[in-house]
């Protein structure tokens, strides 16, 4: 069963959900993208994988998946800071103002390695 805390975990690469999505809605894209990247369950639902370790290959491309489908990375590669801010309303004005920064700072995604970037600079507010 999915956790309010493994949604918000989710965030630093996806967004805590916001008033735009249901909580349905983003567990079926997060199983869709869990699926089509060949990532379990175990892997992303431990909080630890995407907190306290650089995740893998595979699971930096389900969170690009999963922000993709949640329109947080344009057609271009570009992060679209509009949509994110529509997902981290749960966070103080303050870690709002650094996730949309680091936003700013990330050069486009193309890959999946690419996340690493955005998840380095997030990764001082993980752990607020």
């Amino acid at each position: 069963m999915f956790s309010k805390t493994l949604l918000c975990v989710l965030f630093v690469f996806t967004g805590t959900l916001g008033a735009s999505m249901k909580h349905k809605e983003a567990i079926a894209i997060i199983e869709n993208c869990a699926s089509k990247t060949n990532v379990s369950r175990g892997e992303y639902e431990r909080p630890e994988i995407f907190l306290y370790r650089t995740p893998s290959e595979a699971q930096l491309c389900m969170i690009k998946c999963v922000m993709q489908e949640m329109q947080m990375i344009d057609s271009n590669g570009k992060l679209d800071k509009e949509i994110i801010s529509q997902y981290i309303s749960a966070f103080n004005s303050n870690i709002q103002e650094e996730i949309i920064i680091c936003a700013d700072k990330t050069e486009k995604i193309s890959e999946c390695k690419d996340m690493e970037n955005y998840r380095k600079c997030l990764e001082p507010f993980l752990y607020v």
